[in-house]
């Protein structure tokens, strides 16, 4: 079923290379922004509002139509805003691209679970979403391993940078792919009774 392969592909590669941002920020604080605890915690904060905002963004949606386009567009976001990260050198311009990290991280998350969890039979729903957990929580300490071993050699600034780059390309693509996926989805949505 094309959307759900899509979708947990792009899932598997947010996962391996751009989610692992977490195990870097403390190289950030420290050596990047010079700063300490305090200055990793308005970090992780700043990354915490923009992921409620996320949050709040898609639950208020009443119907799963046009989910594709804001999953692609939400990927997209993601990779820009953790490449963007990799540039800053001031505490402020930082904090604020870590809220549109967090927010375009819970955004992507939420978007896909959503389009997945919209499309899927009822009687594969446990399989899809093992699937689904495994893309998320099964890649991310192996991408978490992997990315800290290229911030030890070409430094966490680069490692952000083509981590981020290759999350943007997954969500180019994705945005490609969507009027196919749109398509198949809209059928499979009409038959389980929504309407568009």
């Amino acid at each position: 079923f094309i959307p759900i392969r899509n979708t947990l592909l792009v899932l598997a590669l947010i996962s391996f290379t751009a989610i692992p941002y977490i195990v870097l920020l403390p190289v950030f604080a420290r050596e990047i922004l010079g700063g300490g605890p305090q200055t990793l915690g308005f970090l992780m904060a700043s990354s915490g509002v923009g992921a409620l905002i996320g949050s709040l963004r898609f639950a208020l949606r009443k119907s799963p139509a046009g989910l594709g386009k804001a999953m692609a567009f939400s990927v997209s976001f993601f990779g820009l805003s953790v490449s963007s990260f990799a540039f800053s050198r001031i505490l402020a311009l930082s904090m604020i691209l870590m809220g549109f990290v967090g927010f375009s991280l819970v955004s992507s998350l939420v978007s896909c679970n959503t389009y997945i969890q919209s499309l899927v039979d009822d009687d594969k729903r446990s399989r899809v979403m093992s699937l689904y957990i495994v893309s998320v929580m099964g890649i991310y300490p192996i991408g978490s391993l992997f990315t800290g071993w290229i911030a030890s050699i070409i430094g966490a600034p680069l490692t952000f940078l083509g981590c981020g780059a290759l999350c943007f390309l997954a969500g180019v693509v994705l945005w490609r792919k969507t009027p196919q996926m749109e398509e198949i989805a809209h059928g499979v949505l009409r038959k389980k009774g929504h309407r568009f």
